[in-house]
């Protein structure tokens, strides 16, 4: 590329080494918002059966659970494409995100089978939008090194997925259980 060039590389032109890959504020923010959400969706599995064996209610209701969180996942993908024209990238985070913590809030410290899910509704409406719109935030800041940023998240999001369930069953077995497991992400947030 010739230094005026103002295009994007295509994905077979060599990156120049001056060309260093930033992990700017909006990186590592979309970063931390992927690691909470996804160590919310991998104990959000193990914590419907404990919840299920709180509440006492049948397999058939313990089902619904998924349906209600691929419900929301799927108004999600419905609305991206017309959000994203709407609301900039950072508001659709900061709601999203927002959105995703009040879903497993409700989901977690409510005591009955309507408003867990409702909350399951709005995790997977939030988290889904939340997920898309860190690739979009990624993408964006990132352009032909997008692969690098994508990468770097998706290694702290499978993190997550042997840790949640780790720390939801150590939990679930002390005085303080398993509830707790879904405040960790905030404590370690504001750390």
């Amino acid at each position: 590329m010739k230094p005026d060039d103002t295009s994007t590389p295509t994905a077979s032109e060599p990156i120049a080494p001056n060309d260093a890959f930033i992990r700017d504020r909006a990186t590592v923010l979309s970063y931390a918002a992927l690691g909470c959400y996804t160590f919310w969706l991998y104990a959000f599995g193990p914590a419907v059966t404990l919840l299920r064996d709180e509440l006492g209610f049948s397999y058939t209701l313990l089902g619904l659970y998924s349906v209600f969180w691929s419900l929301g996942a799927a108004l999600a993908g419905a609305t991206f494409t017309w959000a994203a024209r709407l609301l900039s990238r950072g508001w659709l985070l900061w709601s999203s995100a927002v959105g995703a913590a009040v879903g497993a809030g409700l989901f977690t410290l409510s005591a009955g089978v309507p408003a867990t899910l409702v909350g399951t509704v709005l995790f997977g409406l939030a988290g889904t939008m939340l997920l898309t719109v860190i690739q979009a935030i990624l993408s964006d800041q990132h352009g032909p090194r997008r692969d690098q940023a994508l990468t770097e998240a998706n290694i702290g999001a499978g993190a997550s997925a042997v840790f949640a369930p780790l720390v939801l069953g150590a939990l679930a077995v002390t005085a303080l259980g398993w509830r707790v497991t879904f405040a960790i992400p905030a404590l370690v947030s504001c750390a």
